[in-house]
């Protein structure tokens, strides 16, 4: 299935090189073909959605944005709305995609140097360890989304007991 913006996507590829075309952090977007990137596109999405959202989806059929009510964004210092999809995600998306488009080994990741058995002073490391692909999301994505995840999970609001 090709990239269908808002069923698969969040950000189609003309929204993605627009994105780049801006910015410092291009890092080899350009020199994809269509195809990678509308792949990336689609994965950067899959993966972005499965974190534990705050509020709920509009739409149970189709991606966890847009969602019913506002979070509150600290860039801005005020609540802002989940309906349409929040700027946050759509670069979020971006940047994760051109990450896994030039890390293709993130979402198949291979046993770490391979080693059956590695020890440093104490610690003592024995076969291989895999990475989940989720685990692997760069921080520059995991900033750009917390302000939208659920209470615990990272999100900007916080309790406090008088």
């Amino acid at each position: 299935m090709a990239l269908v913006k808002g069923t698969n996507s969040y950000v189609d590829v003309a929204e993605a090189d627009a994105y780049f075309a801006d910015r410092v952090l291009d890092s080899g977007w350009s020199d994809l073909t269509v195809e990678d990137k509308e792949q990336a596109l689609v994965s950067a999405t899959d993966l972005i959605d499965e974190n534990p959202w705050t509020s709920v989806a509009i739409s149970s059929s189709a991606l966890a944005f847009p969602r019913v009510g506002t979070y509150f964004d600290p860039t801005y210092g005020m609540e802002m709305p989940l309906d349409p999809v929040p700027v946050r995600i759509l670069d979020a998306t971006c940047l994760y995609a051109l990450h896994l488009a030039t890390n293709k080994s993130t979402l198949n990741p291979a046993p770490a140097n391979g080693y059956s058995e590695l020890t440093v002073g104490p610690i003592t490391l024995k076969g291989a360890v895999e990475v989940s692909p989720q685990w692997s999301m760069p921080s520059s994505v995991r900033s750009l989304i917390r302000p939208l995840l659920s209470r615990g999970y990272g999100s900007n609001t916080w309790f406090r007991r008088n």
